[in-house]
């Protein structure tokens, strides 16, 4: 899933940061209810696990992507 996402950011042309996952960071999120990785952060929008075209779509074309 990882790749997936980072293969849908680059073919749209958006750039991302990839961190690593710390055991903090980790238990921080599975506290938050995120089970799955990647964990996706974007701007003004909740955090989610996993690849999740739906959310990348809808995200892109509210902020002008094509």
């Amino acid at each position: 899933q990882c790749d997936a996402v980072k293969r849908y950011l680059d073919r749209h042309g958006l750039e991302f940061v990839e961190v690593p996952l710390t055991p903090a960071s980790t238990a921080a999120f599975q506290a938050a209810g995120i089970l799955a990785a990647p964990v996706v952060e974007l701007p003004g929008e909740e955090p989610f696990g996993g690849f999740r075209a739906p959310l990348l779509d809808a995200w892109r074309v509210k902020n002008g992507g094509k």
